[in-house]
């Protein structure tokens, strides 16, 4: 005679013969199940074992309270068929943690589709709305998924808890959804290996570069659009972003020749062909127009879920040109003399994860792939990445360096607990060079500290080399505080957000997901 046991809504597991229940404040309810309809059973408490009580037809018995923990015995009786079991009760009355990855969650511009990302106890059920539910993975993560259902709706808000296998519920955390709107930033006669092209919300400050260009002296930006650059005269400017898509164009004259928008107006310009359409991704080009020896740069942006399958270029006689992957989608070839065809498809995307403990459904996935990819982390080895361990000091200004390209330099490094040959200390010798960090103090560095959400936006901050105007909306960060500025900006750039509406908790930890997400919406989104 086999039989399982379950309590409440839960089936008990079983472990070197003896079944597990865990319960919380009210134990619940026994119930037997054996698919023989005509056994009887019987429940023994085995600490007063003088009196055993009968099971009725339902097979269920209300557990009484207890301390600590309740050793039952269930005996099953058909004939001289007998069976016994035993089920080992315990309390649990601590409530599992729900975390939020951010506080804030954006809504697609277009259908109102939203993901709200978290990580509760591993297995615990996620209840959000009026009867939503989800479970937390093995690992503690869990998504849910959404839209907003009023085209007009451009803001909303989401209650969720999470409840263990014992019924206890965590502390209820609210996520708030906004609309997201972004438009798009269209460089031309650009020749940096990072433009600034990309999509950027409304206030947003957007950094564009010119580059550089053999045989040519740059002559500033103009724009058509509602566009008003910091200095327009710089190769490096900041503008912010209006209400709507815009297109820049950094201009160019030939050494000894007169100015034009990337080329002398003596050198033939030949057209670079684009698909009207593809399915599953665009292409953009930059310039559209070039002249034979100019370098052209080709853009790809996959839909979600699919990535880039075949790129070629042709040129008038069917060749195909030789490309230049730069990364992160961009492609350049030499323009030759006569017009070239670009062509493009894209399939759908196979997710494959480069740590076990990384999800590809995970918030952090796409930035842990990045930032894996680029070398700015191998994980914690076993092929691990740690995504909910806290991020040190150290750690953070490794990803950094990395992100950098890891530059060596020569700058005197006098901190105690650096030694020199710590796989952190080119790391840190590269950012007390740049103003990233001073140490903390008496002369130390505290690279196993945790670093904190304001010292982790403070060093992104100087990396960029970026500014923000005015003061944090936040009650707990003054407007005097070292990290304000940092929080300014990050806040604005979609960095990070707050914790709640009106706080920032500069002194909370971070985790290493937390802060490769944070690198990879600075260098990899824009």
């Amino acid at each position: 005679m086999k039989i399982s046991l379950k309590v409440g809504d839960k089936e008990c597991d079983k472990d070197n013969g003896v079944f597990h229940a865990y319960v919380g404040e009210n134990p619940g309810t026994l119930t037997v199940i054996c698919d023989d309809p005509d056994a009887d059973f019987t429940v023994t408490r085995m600490d007063d074992t003088d009196y055993p009580v009968q099971l009725g037809i339902n097979r269920e018995w209300g557990i009484p309270t207890f301390e600590g923990s309740l050793m039952l015995k269930i005996d099953g009786k058909k004939d001289k068929d007998v069976t016994s079991e035993f089920l080992l009760v315990s309390r649990d009355e601590t409530p599992p943690v729900l975390t939020l990855a951010d506080p804030v969650f954006f809504a697609d511009r277009d259908t109102g589709e939203y993901t709200i990302t978290g990580t509760a106890d591993a297995g615990s059920e996620i209840l959000y709305g009026e009867n939503g539910r989800t479970q937390a993975a093995g690992d503690g993560s869990f998504a849910i998924h959404d839209k907003l259902e009023d085209e007009r709706e451009t803001n909303a808000s989401l209650y969720l808890r999470a409840k263990d296998s014992a019924g206890n519920l965590s502390a209820q955390q609210m996520a708030m959804i906004t609309r997201q709107t972004r438009y798009a930033v269209t460089v031309n006669g650009s020749y940096a290996d990072v433009s600034g092209a990309g999509s950027y919300a409304a206030g947003s400050v957007v950094t564009v570069r010119a580059g550089s260009r053999s045989g040519y002296t740059f002559n500033g930006w103009t724009s058509g659009s509602n566009v008003v650059f910091d200095d327009p005269n710089a190769e490096e400017t900041i503008f912010t972003m209006p209400d709507g898509s815009v297109t820049v164009t950094a201009n160019w004259s030939r050494d000894g020749g007169s100015p034009s928008s990337g080329r002398d107006d003596s050198d033939p310009s030949y057209a670079v062909g684009i698909p009207d359409k593809t399915e599953n991704g665009s292409v953009s080009v930059s310039p559209k127009n070039a002249s034979q020896g100019d370098r052209v740069t080709v853009t790809v942006k996959p839909d979600a879920g699919y990535e880039l399958d075949s790129l070629k270029v042709f040129d008038k006689n069917g060749k195909e040109l030789e490309l230049t992957d730069k990364g992160d989608g961009r492609f350049t070839f030499i323009m030759p003399a006569g017009k070239v065809e670009v062509k493009a498809t894209f399939t759908e995307e196979v997710k494959i994860s480069p740590f076990r403990d990384v999800p590809t459904d995970a918030y952090y996935y796409e930035a842990v792939k990045w930032a894996q990819k680029k070398g700015i982390t191998g994980g914690i080895g076993d092929g691990l990445f740690g995504p909910n361990q806290p991020c040190t000091r150290a750690q953070i200004v490794t990803f950094l360096w990395r992100a950098a390209g890891s530059p060596v330099v020569n700058y005197a490094m006098d901190l105690t607990d650096v030694p020199g040959d710590a796989y952190y200390a080119e790391a840190v010798r590269w950012a007390l060079s740049q103003g990233i960090t001073t140490g903390t103090a008496d002369g130390k560095f505290s690279p196993n500290a945790p670093c904190t959400r304001a010292q982790s936006v403070t060093f992104l901050f100087r990396a960029s080399k970026a500014s923000a105007d005015g003061a944090p909306a936040f009650s707990d960060v003054a407007a005097d505080a070292y990290y304000a500025e940092a929080v300014k900006w990050a806040t604005d750039n979609g960095i990070t957000n707050g914790t709640t509406s009106s706080t920032f908790s500069p002194a909370g930890g971070c985790t290493r997901a937390q802060i490769v997400t944070f690198l990879w919406r600075l260098y990899a989104e824009k």
